[in-house]
C-alpha cells in the first residue's frame, strides 16, 4: 500500500471508499480491493469522490451478485464509466467539495446544539408542568409560556409525544379547566356511584351471580396534590368494577362469527383495531352462552398481559366505538367506572396518574408481564365533578386533535424542505454550458 493508494469495499458493504494517508505497510482484506490512480492523470481525492458519488454506486448496484452478501467482482469495477474532467478541473472540483462538505459539518454542528437547547427547554417546560405541588400562580405563568411558544415545543414528533401527555396529566389534575362553583361535588358523585356499584351486584344476582356482596371499604388517603375545589380523592374499588376476560379455545377459532377481543386488537391511541391480520372469531352460539362476556359499544377494557413494558402495552386501556359487538378474552378486563363518563375513564387511565401506578412496580413476572384485577382495584385517584368531567374530555379531545394537526403539519414541513433541498441542488449540479 502506498500513500494516495484508495481502498475500496465490494463484499458486504459496498461503495465505501477510503484513501490511504499514512506510510504504513499493511494488508487489506478480501472483501476490498485495492485502487491506484494514475499519477499526473488523476487526483487521488477526485477518484475517492467519485467512488462515493451516486453515479458511482448506482453502478457498482447494478453490477453487484450475491443473495445473502452483496459481491461486487474486480472486473465490474474495471467497467466503471468515471467523468474525467482536466487534471487542473479535478483539483477545483475537490477544494469545492471540501469547502461545501465542510459548510454542511457546521450546518450540522449548529443544528444538533439548537436542538441539544431546545430538547433542554421542553424538557424543563414540560416538566415544571407535571408538577403536582406547583402553585398555581407559577403554573399559569409556565403554561402561557408553553402555549405562547408551542410551535416551537412542537418541532419534533417526540415533543408532541410529551405535550400530549403533559395535556393528560393537567387534565386530571383539574388544570386543563376551570372549576365551577355551581357543579355538584364529587364527593356525592362519588356515593352515588356506591350506590350504582351494589345495585349492579344485585341485578348479576339475578342473573346467577350467587357472590356475597363485600361493600368496598374506604382507605385511608394519601393525596400527592391539593385537590381543586368540588374533587374528591376515591379508589378504583368504590367506584368501580372490573371484570376478567374468559379463556374460550382456540380450537374453536373461526374467520366468521363473532369476533374475540384479544391484546393485539387494543392500540396505543385507545381505540380497538380489527384487520385481517389480528381478527379471530367464534361462532355466535358462544356470544349466546356467555352473555356476560359480550363487549359492547363505549366500554373500557384493558390489556393485563404484556412481554415487554414498551409502549405503555401492560395496562394498555382503549374505548369500544359505536356498534362493537365482541366477545372479552382471557388477560383482558372490563371496566365499568360509576362516577365517570367512559371517555374521561379512558383519559385517566392514559394519563401519568396510571401509568406511573402500573410502572411503579405493579407488574408481575418474568418473561411475560403481568397485572390483575384486584391491583386495578387500589389505583387511587382524584375525581372530579361529573359536569366538570365533561367540560375537560371537551377540552382534551380539542387539544388532542391540535396535536394531531401538529404532527401532520411536521410530516408536511418535512417533506416540502426535502423537496426544497432537492430543487436547489438541482438548480446547483445543473450543467453550466
Amino acid at each position: 500500500m502506498q500513500t494516495g493508494d484508495i481502498v475500496y469495499s465490494r463484499i458486504g458493504t459496498i461503495g465505501k471508499a477510503r484513501l490511504v494517508s499514512v506510510d504504513i505497510r499493511f494488508i487489506i482484506s478480501y472483501s476490498c480491493c485495492l485502487i491506484r490512480p494514475l499519477k499526473g492523470y488523476l487526483d487521488t481525492r477526485y477518484v475517492q469522490q467519485f467512488l462515493e458519488s451516486r453515479v458511482a454506486l448506482n453502478q457498482a448496484h447494478r453490477s453487484t451478485q450475491g443473495i445473502g452478501v452483496p459481491d461486487l467482482g474486480l472486473g465490474e469495477i474495471k467497467q466503471f464509466k468515471v467523468p474525467l474532467p482536466p487534471l487542473a478541473e479535478q483539483h477545483r472540483i475537490v477544494a469545492k467539495v471540501d469547502e461545501l462538505m465542510a459548510l454542511c459539518d457546521r450546518l450540522e454542528a449548529a443544528q444538533a446544539e439548537r436542538e441539544s437547547r431546545r430538547d433542554r427547554l421542553v424538557s424543563a417546560s414540560l416538566h415544571r408542568m407535571n408538577q403536582p405541588t406547583q402553585e398555581a400562580s407559577s403554573f399559569r405563568k409556565d403554561s402561557q409560556f408553553v402555549l405562547d411558544h408551542l410551535p416551537r415545543l412542537a418541532a419534533r414528533p417526540e415533543y408532541i409525544s410529551g405535550l400530549r401527555q403533559t395535556l393528560l396529566n393537567m387534565a386530571v389534575r383539574g388544570r386543563l379547566v376551570a372549576q365551577d362553583p355551581s357543579d355538584e361535588p364529587a364527593e356525592a358523585l362519588g356515593v352515588r356511584a356506591r350506590e350504582l356499584r351494589r345495585k349492579a351486584w344485585e341485578a348479576s344476582c339475578l342473573e346467577g351471580n350467587r357472590k356475597k356482596y363485600i361493600a368496598p371499604a374506604l382507605p385511608s388517603r394519601k393525596p400527592n396534590f391539593e385537590l381543586p375545589t368540588g374533587w374528591t380523592w376515591v379508589m378504583w374499588r368504590e367506584v368501580g368494577t372490573c371484570q376478567n376476560g374468559r379463556a374460550f379455545p382456540s380450537t374453536e377459532y373461526s374467520m366468521k362469527g363473532v369476533r374475540l377481543l384479544r391484546p393485539g386488537n387494543l392500540f396505543a391511541d385507545g381505540t380497538i383495531v380489527w384487520n385481517s391480520s389480528n381478527t379471530k372469531c367464534l361462532s355466535e352460539s358462544w356470544a349466546e352462552r356467555f352473555p356476560e362476556f359480550v363487549v359492547g359499544e363505549s366500554e373500557i377494557v384493558m390489556n393485563l398481559t404484556a412481554q415487554s413494558l414498551k409502549d405503555a402495552f401492560l395496562g394498555r386501556a382503549c374505548l369500544t366505538a359505536v356498534g362493537e359487538h365482541c366477545l372479552l378474552n382471557q388477560r383482558i378486563a372490563r371496566l365499568t367506572c360509576y362516577a365517570m363518563s367512559p371517555r374521561y375513564t379512558l383519559w385517566l387511565l392514559k394519563s401519568g396518574a396510571f401509568r406511573d401506578y402500573v410502572d411503579g412496580g405493579l407488574n408481575q413476572g418474568a418473561l411475560i408481564q403481568h397485572m390483575f384485577t384486584k391491583q386495578i382495584d387500589e389505583f387511587e385517584f382524584a375525581l372530579p365533578p361529573l359536569a366538570e368531567q365533561h367540560r375537560i374530555v371537551a377540552k382534551v379531545d380539542e387539544l388532542m386533535a391540535l396535536c394531531d394537526r401538529l404532527e401532520a403539519q411536521l410530516t408536511t414541513t418535512q417533506t416540502e424542505n426535502l423537496r426544497l433541498l432537492e430543487a436547489v441542488l438541482h438548480e446547483a449540479l445543473v450543467p453550466v454550458d
